[in-house]
């Protein structure tokens, strides 16, 4: 399992008229050596809105490094068909794609650093003077993990964790959250010969509709400072 802090999703909200508001979003996660993007776009006015696309391609993605190198662009080797698509969302209505970019099965060793996640709508918004709506996120591949051969079971609120601890005399902490929402606020867990087992409990009326629940483990230093942290997706709802 690959460590992985993921920052905080900025959400683009674009006014495109006088009732017209929409909302997009870039969520990245890891799991078993790839990166998943959930990308949202939501019409939350009350008139609708259209999106016109020149070819077959809805969206268009791109990771750089620490110094601004790319890493990863989407578009980059795929063919999409030249045909003239519409997009109509209703007041209310969302828009949900995943894409998956597998690196560890291309051979890419990710090195420890921040990485930026550009995301962008390729279809063109049809009111006058709109710009393009993008969105922007980051996640960070930490010097060194909190746990190892971390296994996760279990779905709809109930999970089992477990794993091993990687310095033997350190605390273990977690929380539960889908970027937006806490659920389950800060737990240290028990250690029994550098072994763990985490239980997990959330009432099914309060997970998400649509976002990943992640289990974020982490370490503390000396200060009180979270050090070691590395997020584990726990499930996906959409």
């Amino acid at each position: 399992m690959l460590n992985l802090w993921i920052g905080a999703a900025m959400i683009l909200s674009m006014n495109t008229g006088a009732n017209e508001l929409i909302n997009f979003e870039v969520s990245p996660s890891i799991a078993n050596g790839e990166l998943i993007m959930d990308l949202k776009i939501e019409n939350t006015g009350d008139e609708t809105v259209n999106l016109e696309f020149s070819t077959s391609q809805k969206y268009e993605i791109e990771i750089t490094d620490d110094a601004g190198n790319e890493i990863y662009t989407y578009s980059k080797g795929r063919a999409f068909l030249q045909v003239l698509q519409n997009l109509a969302l209703t007041p209310g209505e969302r828009k949900h794609w995943t894409e998956k970019w597998n690196f560890q099965q291309e051979g890419i060793q990710l090195q420890p650093g921040t990485y930026k996640i550009t995301a962008a709508v390729t279809g063109r918004l049809l009111k006058e003077g709109t710009g393009p709506l993008i969105a922007r996120s980051t996640f960070s591949i930490p010097e060194s993990s909190a746990a190892m051969n971390v296994e996760t079971e279990g779905e709809r609120g109930t999970y089992k964790v477990t794993g091993e601890v990687n310095k033997a005399g350190k605390d273990l902490y977690y929380t539960v959250e889908d970027g937006h929402h806490i659920y389950v606020k800060e737990q240290k867990t028990a250690i029994n010969d550098k072994k763990f087992e985490i239980q997990i409990s959330i009432d099914e009326s309060e997970l998400p509709s649509n976002a990943t629940l992640m289990l974020n483990l982490y370490e503390k230093g000396d200060n009180g400072e979270v050090t070691s942290t590395q997020s584990i997706v726990l499930e996906r709802f959409s």
